[in-house]
């Protein structure tokens, strides 16, 4: 049985954690584009505890067109969307050299952004 997509909402991860966003121009590198990257931060980044994670998502360019980012009707992904509190979860399997469950891996989400009253899906990641 084929895996449904996942997707994560960046309003909630930027809710939750502390995020940053960096975009770097590939125009250097021949393609005129961006790829966008958000860099998450654990709970307790800083503090010292021994559990400084960051996860890194990145949007990367759709060389067919100049954007990277396509419209989606978020009420068709609504079930589909990855619980934000869990993104750290496979980090913890990794240290402990667990075998990760499927429903938490993260590694083929698709970020979605709100602009406006308007959702936006990643096309590469």
């Amino acid at each position: 049985m084929a895996q449904e997509q996942k997707y994560i909402l960046l309003d909630s991860l930027t809710a939750n954690y502390q995020v940053k966003k960096y975009t770097l121009n590939t125009s250097p590198y021949g393609p005129k584009n961006t790829i966008e990257m958000y860099n998450v931060f654990s709970p307790y980044y800083g503090a010292n505890k021994g559990i400084d994670y960051i996860i890194l998502f990145s949007v990367l360019p759709d060389l067919s067109s100049t954007t990277n980012w396509e419209i989606i009707d978020i009420e068709k992904i609504k079930d589909n969307l990855f619980p934000t509190k869990e993104i750290f979860r496979r980090v913890t399997y990794k240290v402990f050299n667990a075998p990760l469950e499927k429903e938490f891996d993260i590694s083929k989400v698709k970020l979605v952004k709100k602009v406006n009253s308007k959702y936006y899906v990643s096309k590469k990641m």
